[in-house]
């Protein structure tokens, strides 16, 4: 079944759909020159997207150009707002929801209650990407936060891996399993669907928000017990872990405020919101701050 939008469905799509030729490092080269061939400005760009590229020396080449190629999704989306959303723009998570998505670039979304795969033997996938179909299959056999997470992840694909052919791509696993030797292609999908449902201006303004704006945020006593998370705990974690940034997370008060969390308000799980977190470099174990 097409996704579907209660409003109306006039936006344009055709500059969502990726050319054929294109690479991830010429976007990266063309990077100024897109705004004008996508029919936007850099004066239109919401704040809450971000109007730059990350820096290089913050991120591999590649990641830039996925970043980019979200934003870019993100603009069009936002550019159309009025018309697709007449009554009434809603927030930034649901502007952006993988369902509202892929029906501005023309994809069909449909959920099933299971999905397998015969890919290395069998198992079972969270999601596949149909390119033969232009269609993205969700199984409801994962939770909310993992299906849209997954959803984001096959339109990375679709925007991303456009030389993949009529190959069939899909996500055997939900966003806990362990991303050690997962192919490039599908690191690649993780990060797009991380960036597109996690805009890096917008994660910033509603981490301000609820923890202030000195970045990043370090692992205290004092922030622990902000937290309401175990100190001994935390401090004892090897370096690499994302405990603190998962309870950066999930936390629903702070310093006398109470607020939904990021995970919660993004509509990601806590370790998909802690990667995020920790890939802008918002939060620091205390041995790093």
């Amino acid at each position: 079944m097409r996704a579907q939008n209660i409003h109306a469905r006039e936006a344009p799509t055709r500059s969502c759909r990726p050319s054929s030729t294109s690479r991830l490092q010429l976007v990266v080269q063309t990077l100024y020159l897109a705004p004008i061939r996508f029919g936007y400005t850099t004066a239109s760009v919401p704040a809450l997207f971000g109007s730059k590229a990350p820096p290089a020396s913050e991120v591999d080449m590649d990641k830039r150009a996925i970043e980019y190629e979200a934003r870019r999704l993100q603009f069009e989306i936002w550019n159309s707002r009025e018309l697709r959303y007449p009554l009434g723009v809603p927030g930034i998570p649901t502007l952006f929801d993988p369902r509202n998505v892929a029906d501005h670039c023309g994809l069909y979304y449909e959920e099933r209650e299971r999905l397998d795969t015969d890919f290395h033997g069998g198992g079972e996938a969270a999601g596949l990407w149909r390119k033969d179909r232009s269609t993205i299959l969700i199984s409801r056999n994962f939770p909310y936060e993992v299906r849209r997470f997954t959803a984001g992840h096959e339109i990375g694909h679709f925007i991303l891996h456009p030389h993949v052919g009529e190959r069939t791509l899909h996500r055997e696993f939900g966003f806990n399993a362990p991303r050690e030797n997962r192919p490039a292609l599908e690191r690649e999908a993780d990060y797009f669907a991380s960036c597109l449902l996690m805009p890096r201006r917008a994660v910033i303004s509603e981490f301000d928000a609820r923890f202030g704006s000195k970045h990043p945020l370090a692992l205290t006593e004092t922030v622990a017990y902000h937290l309401k998370a175990d100190a001994a705990t935390l401090f004892s974690q090897p370096p690499g872990s994302l405990m603190f940034a998962e309870s950066v997370a999930r936390a629903e008060q702070f310093d006398r405020k109470r607020f939904s969390s990021l995970a919660k308000f993004f509509g990601v799980s806590p370790r998909a919101m802690a990667i995020r977190l920790d890939e802008l470099v918002l939060v620091a174990a205390y041995l790093y701050a």
